[in-house]
């Protein structure tokens, strides 16, 4: 698939670079004939206002190029009144004056003061005096070689630039894609990991029936064991189900999640005091440090999601008798919530995959949960704006969330 896109990527980009490429050297091109033609035009007027046999413009070795000085050789024709025709400054080109006649009948058809005889390759100028005419001539040929001079050069300039670009747009595709080439690994090893999880209340819940369903003639009361089983692998697999829809809601429910003004110190203060039985249950001592009037902008529901999925993972890895600690403290225009445990201290690679989805610090997943909690704790605090960090402290491991507030 991605190598696909890469190719796909190349294939575009390559397609409009080479058509703006050819689209620039056809009119570098005819930009250049044109100039050619124009320039063409004027030194042949130019000539015909010199008197006849004057010399025309001399070149300066060093000075400029002189008004006049042409980009092909020319030469004059008069014809006069009687119809006698007579060649003028054709000293630089060789004019078989036998044809001169044919070229002025062609030009007396076209009845023009300019023009082209393309059977002799030849530019004119017509110049109508009281006593003749006088018709100035330039070989196209030198125009064509130095037009296919430059198509030459440039053509090479653009095979050039078409290899360099080919090889940046390769490069260019590769990094472009990575971002994508990351986000398609992770949703297939998050399908992957969700199958897995989803897979063993399933097959829980299928053997338990199995074994009701073997047992028909018991009562009831009998099958509780089973039935409770049952039920309790169906919560968990409703739980794993509801938290890979939050996470699969993604970057949108930043947008559809309203944040109103709420005080953040009661939410703190409600979900510690839901958590003291938790942590006496288990042993451990839960130290508390909430500064009062903590107001934030953000959906209680998730705050409360947020709290409780800190809380909830300082308790699984938490000895008993150790202590966790929750704070929260204005700082400037900062919010901070933290939650702190005693405990092993996380190394260094593992932070860096501590909020990736199904990601378990213990991998003999001997404590409960699917591994999602981190992430869906990082997706609410990017939601409110904020961000979720963890580093080791004091002998312990501490999560701190930080809100913007106003």
């Amino acid at each position: 698939m991605i190598k696909g896109l890469r190719r796909k990527f190349v294939m575009i980009t390559m397609g409009l670079v080479s058509f703006i490429l050819m689209a620039v050297l056809f009119g570098i091109c005819l930009y250049y004939a044109d100039s050619l033609r124009q320039e063409s035009y004027r030194t042949l007027e130019m000539a015909l206002e010199r008197p006849p046999d004057s010399r025309g413009p001399r070149f300066k070795i060093g000075g400029a190029i002189p008004e006049g000085f042409g980009p092909s050789p020319i030469f004059i024709v008069t014809v006069d009144k009687e119809g006698m025709v007579r060649l003028q400054n054709s000293e630089y080109i060789d004019v078989d004056e036998a044809q001169l006649p044919d070229m002025i009948s062609q030009i007396q058809k076209q009845n023009k003061n300019r023009g082209e005889l393309n059977d002799y390759d030849l530019r004119y100028v017509v110049s109508m005096e009281r006593d003749e005419v006088r018709i100035a001539f330039a070989a196209l040929s030198f125009e064509r070689s130095r037009i296919l001079s430059v198509f030459s050069v440039t053509a090479a300039a653009v095979a050039g630039a078409l290899v360099v670009f080919s090889i940046a747009s390769v490069l260019l595709a590769r990094w472009a894609l990575r971002p994508v080439e990351r986000a398609w690994l992770k949703q297939r090893q998050f399908v992957a990991n969700a199958s897995h999880e989803l897979k063993t209340p399933i097959t829980v819940i299928l053997a338990n029936m199995g074994i009701i369903k073997s047992h028909s003639d018991d009562r009831v009361a009998g099958q509780m064991t089973w039935i409770h089983n049952t039920e309790e692998e169906a919560l968990r697999m409703k739980g794993l189900v509801e938290d890979l829809l939050f996470l699969a809601k993604g970057d949108d429910v930043a947008d559809r999640v309203p944040l109103l003004p709420m005080e953040l110190s009661d939410t703190v203060s409600t979900m510690a005091l839901s958590f003291e039985p938790v942590t006496f249950e288990h042993g451990l001592r839960l130290d508390t440090d909430i500064e009062p009037g903590v107001g934030l902008s953000g959906n209680e529901q998730q705050i409360k999601q947020l709290i409780s999925i800190l809380l909830d993972n300082a308790v699984k890895y938490t000895e008993p008798g150790k202590m966790i600690q929750l704070r929260l403290k204005k700082e400037q225009n900062q919010a901070e919530l933290s939650v702190y445990n005693e405990g092993a201290s996380i190394r260094a690679e593992e932070k860096n995959h501590l909020f990736e989805r199904f990601y378990r610090v213990d991998p003999s997943r001997s404590q409960p949960g699917y591994g999602l909690g981190l992430s869906i704790a990082k997706m609410i605090a990017e939601n409110h704006h904020g961000k979720i960090t963890v580093d080791n402290r004091n002998g312990g491991v501490v999560f701190t969330v930080s809100f913007p507030i106003k």
